[in-house]
């Protein structure tokens, strides 16, 4: 994502008078439970401001999949 950034939305948010609530993390994590349920997949996700690595704004989301094999 190249927008502004995961740090400043939350700041963005903060100040913000507007009751906005952001329900994305939310639905990933539920989704990402179901898969764990599954017992096939373990997955697991980092969610970083491209700012505090690099001299470009916006947001990077790793995920990984490991699948469980059937031994």
């Amino acid at each position: 994502d190249d927008g502004i950034g995961v740090n400043r939305a939350k700041e963005i948010y903060r100040t913000s008078t507007k009751n906005y609530q952001s329900r994305s993390s939310a639905v990933l994590e539920e989704r990402l439970e179901l898969l764990k349920l599954s017992k096939e997949w373990n997955v697991t996700y980092t969610i970083q401001d491209r700012s505090e690595f690099d001299t470009v704004s916006g947001t990077l989301v790793t995920l990984i999949f490991n699948q469980y094999h059937n031994l």
